[in-house]
Parts: C-alpha cells; structure tokens; sequence
C-alpha cells in the first residue's frame, strides 16, 4: 500500500523540477500566492482586531502588486520610517519591469 499523494504534494513536487524561482508566477492571476480573494478575507479577520497586515517582497513588481492589491481589499497603508527614495533595477526581472514602464517601489509605503 502506498500513500496517495495529495494535489498539494504533487505540485511541489512539480515546483522542484522546474528551473528559476518557481514561486513567481509569470502574472498575478496565474496562480499568484497573495490574491484578492486572501486579501479580502484577511481584511476582514484582522479589522475586527484592528489587526496590521505586513508585505514584503525583494521583487519589485510583486511588492508594487501586492500594495495595490491590499488597498483594493480595504487596507490602508502605513508610512514607513525609512521609506524609500530611489531605486535601480539590479536583476533582469526588476530591469524588465522598469522597462516596460511599471510602477516604481518607491514613496512612503515601501522600505
């Protein structure tokens, strides 16, 4: 008898084999780990306790998705201490995303 392997298990499995960091979709509706659906539920949960929600990414583009996306779920942004003020695209991905004119990780709201 061997144990039936579960769907989560399979696509880990799945995940391991693939090449690059396979946690980032290639766009956020494709199977992207922070969706509206989370967001709002959470929203929810935590503005009954007047809970905070943190997010953070070192992917410009997903940290740019996520704040936009958690606003869209009712949250409001905190300003941060040490927000940020400039940034260069270092990686291929974040060189890519400036290029094709995305939003910039940059202002009050990022650190």
């Amino acid at each position: 008898f061997q144990p039936h392997e579960s769907a989560c298990e399979q696509d880990l499995a799945s995940v391991f084999k693939q090449k690059g960091n396979a946690q980032l979709p290639t766009s956020p509706k494709d199977n992207f780990m922070v969706s509206s659906e989370l967001l709002a539920c959470l929203h929810r949960v935590l503005n009954k306790g007047r809970g905070q929600l943190l997010l953070q990414s070192n992917c410009e583009d997903v940290a740019v998705f996520m704040k936009n996306a958690s606003i869209e779920a009712g949250f409001m942004p905190i300003a941060a201490t040490h927000p940020v003020t400039e940034l260069e695209a270092v990686t291929q991905r974040a060189q890519r995303w400036a290029a094709s004119g995305g939003e910039r990780a940059v202002g009050n709201v990022f650190s």
